[in-house]
């Protein structure tokens, strides 16, 4: 008949058949990854070539690709920036080590001396107060101002200015400076004579410091005093006043934000220039300005350089452990679909309109305690369910004493596809089960020989003992197709199965 020959896939068994190779599955999905990984390692190293570039070579091939002019104006926009640059690096190491910076407007002494100085040399008198500190009298007042000040930045804790500046000859009146000196202090001088009134201020972070560096200027100024008449120049130099203030605010704050306007006056016109003449740049034009900018950081002329294209370890990893997995989900389906092998009960009832009498379990295989595989085999094999060898004859017989027609003298044949040695076991334990229940039966493969053909022929009906995983769809259609065409009745299937064959 036409149905025997059409072949229905049940997707129920298809997935069931999937869950019973679940662990191929993934053993596959873990093998694709790993590969994956490997090859990403792989493509890595080899990606990771390096080439020996020298930095000259580089900036000789971006200078290359532009016109002369484009080079030319290119390399002044660095020359400026890299010049902005080292500015900007001066200003920060005056940030981080100024003395005056770093003092607090509330602890500090600042302290204003006066001093008259005269002479008879009108360029002594001139000059006095600019030559007064040299290096190393700096060096002395940065001893006594602590640890973190240095000759260099005690130059801005100190101030000497030449206030005024008059003949005695010809204005003694002129000594005096609005309320400041005196009009006690006699200014009967020779003729000829010059004075002048010089400012000495510093700046101090606690009242004996203040008085510590107020005994160096004094030392210093005896020793210039001692060293221009040493050298045939008379001076005279004598303490005119002294004001010292204690934490003014406004002084100090002001003093701080005058020292570095022209640092922000310089960061200003830097950012004017980056944003009007870098910024515009070119793409070839910006490539060669950022390799002078590396420049700076070269060590040496020759340089090597790795050219590495990034590769995604993560994403191989994702793609080889899916695509494994894939295949081996494809390579276990189609096994399925077109193999000959009967695999579910499903595919003998509804392609081959056969139910199932008896399942028997044969050989030493056994369900286990994995879940997905116990439940798979259950929906394929009903194998959960199916009884020990040489149990469950008697409802057997019951069924085929019902249904064989003309009563108990009438034959069965049990007829077997596979000449395996514990198939031909069960079928014939089943056989001899039957007879003792008043049913006369005989087990035998047809297609071994004549004889088994023969008894398939003389019997009354027919009863189909599949073992599954092992049976042939082939050879059950070839017998179905004799029975058919000799009108005997195939009662149904009795199904071994052996659960390590899956």
């Amino acid at each position: 008949m036409e149905s025997i020959r059409e072949e229905v896939v049940d997707i129920r068994s298809c997935i069931a058949y999937l869950m019973v190779k679940w662990k191929i599955l993934f053993l596959a999905l873990i093998l694709g990854a790993l590969a994956g990984g490997a090859l990403g390692v792989y493509k890595q190293k080899s990606a990771a070539v390096p080439t020996q570039v020298s930095y000259e070579e580089k900036l000789e091939t971006l200078r290359g690709a532009l016109q002369e002019t484009n080079a030319l104006y290119v390399e002044q926009v660095y020359t400026q920036y890299n010049n902005y640059g080292k500015q900007l690096g001066n200003w920060n190491r005056y940030l981080k080590d100024s003395a005056l910076q770093s003092m607090s407007p509330d602890n500090y002494i600042k302290r204003d001396l006066q001093y008259i100085v005269e002479s008879d040399n009108s360029d002594v008198i001139s000059s006095f107060s600019v030559s007064l500190l040299g290096t190393s009298d700096y060096e002395r007042i940065a001893d006594v101002c602590g640890d973190d000040v240095t000759a260099s930045n005690a130059v801005e804790l100190i101030s000497v200015s030449n206030v005024t500046q008059a003949d005695s000859a010809t204005a003694a009146a002129a000594v005096q400076v609005g309320e400041i000196v005196s009009p006690d202090i006699p200014v009967g001088v020779a003729s000829n004579s010059y004075r002048s009134i010089m400012d000495v201020m510093f700046v101090a972070p606690d009242e004996e410091t203040a008085d510590a560096m107020e005994e160096i200027l004094r030392e210093i100024l005896e020793e210039r005093q001692r060293e221009l008449k040493e050298s045939g120049v008379d001076v005279e130099i004598e303490n005119l006043n002294k004001t010292t203030v204690a934490n003014d605010y406004t002084w100090l704050l002001a003093a701080q934000q005058a020292a570095i306007a022209p640092m922000q006056a310089l960061q200003t016109t830097r950012s004017n220039f980056v944003k009007n003449s870098v910024d515009v740049l070119g793409d070839k034009e910006k490539a060669y300005f950022e390799a002078l900018c590396q420049g700076e950081a070269q060590t040496e002329a020759a340089k090597t350089t790795v050219s590495v294209k990034k590769v995604n370890k993560k994403k191989l990893v994702a793609a080889g452990g899916l695509g494994l997995f894939v295949l081996a989900f494809g390579v276990i389906l189609l096994m399925f679909i077109y193999s000959d092998r009967i695999r579910a009960e499903e595919q003998l009832k509804r392609s081959y309109g056969l139910p199932v009498l008896l399942r028997w379990r044969i050989g030493k295989g056994r369900l286990g305690i994995d879940p997905l595989r116990k439940w798979a085999l259950g929906v394929l094999t009903g194998a959960d369910a199916a009884e020990e060898a040489e149990n469950g004859a008697g409802k057997l017989a019951t069924e085929l004493a019902h249904r064989i027609p003309g009563g108990p003298d009438k034959a069965v044949y049990l007829a077997c596809d596979t000449d395996k040695r514990e198939v031909r076991t069960a079928a014939g334990a089943l056989a001899e089960s039957l007879k003792e229940k008043g049913i006369n039966a005989q087990a035998g493969r047809p297609a071994a020989g004549d004889e088994a053909y023969e008894a398939l022929l003389a019997s009354d009906a027919v009863v189909v003992v599949e073992t599954m995983n092992v049976s042939g769809a082939l050879a059950l259609k070839d017998l179905l197709g004799v029975c058919e065409r000799n009108s005997l009745p195939v009662l149904g299937c009795v199904t071994l199965t052996d659960v390590s064959k899956y």
